[in-house]
């Protein structure tokens, strides 16, 4: 992963931080710069490896990085973090109702989530449109869980992205809205 860049609102950070994400952002990327979104200071476990992966009888490559301050609590709904992906190949699967359709399970099998509601996503998003999916009471400590599927508004057939948010307290819900201002395509994807 690179870190290119940090924002400071003028607020010191100590060792005793409770997760007040009013310290600032920095962004970061997956492995092959081909992504990239910015996210609070304090999310410094990072995996930004290509996800590779077959649904159904597709195969597919994608851009992906985790952010989250703790990997093993993220992986299990204790922590906080995004899950930011895009691919090429997803538009073999079908579109981005297809992609929040491809997850569904995750959450409401494998994580006992409670399903919230599905809408539509990029009306204020100059780059991307889509839809989204809220989860609620996932895992032991009920985490909400927000999804994206969106495409490019400006070549819908060019790829998919598919963005996680997860969040556990006021300052992880704050944080979303610098997430949704700042994930992007801003490379070539493998």
């Amino acid at each position: 992963l690179v870190v290119v860049a940090t924002y400071d609102s003028g607020d010191t950070a100590d060792s005793g931080d409770t997760g007040d994400y009013g310290t600032g952002y920095y962004t970061v990327y997956d492995d092959s710069s081909a992504i990239a979104v910015e996210v609070p200071l304090d999310w410094v476990e990072l995996d930004g490896g290509m996800w590779e992966a077959t649904w159904g009888t597709q195969a597919f490559k994608a851009a992906s990085v985790i952010a989250t301050p703790d990997m093993a609590g993220y992986n299990n709904l204790t922590a906080p973090g995004i899950w930011f992906a895009a691919s090429e190949d997803w538009g073999n699967l079908g579109g981005y109702v297809q992609l929040l359709d491809g997850v569904k399970g995750w959450y409401r099998d494998d994580y006992d989530c409670d399903f919230v509601e599905r809408g539509d996503y990029g009306e204020e998003d100059p780059i991307f449109e889509g839809g989204y999916d809220i989860w609620e009471d996932c895992g032991d400590y009920g985490a909400t869980v927000g999804i994206i599927a969106a495409r490019p508004k400006d070549d819908p057939l060019a790829y998919l992205v598919l963005l996680q948010v997860q969040m556990l307290t006021d300052p992880d819900i704050e944080a979303l809205d610098q997430i949704l201002l700042t994930f992007d395509k801003v490379g070539k994807l493998p």
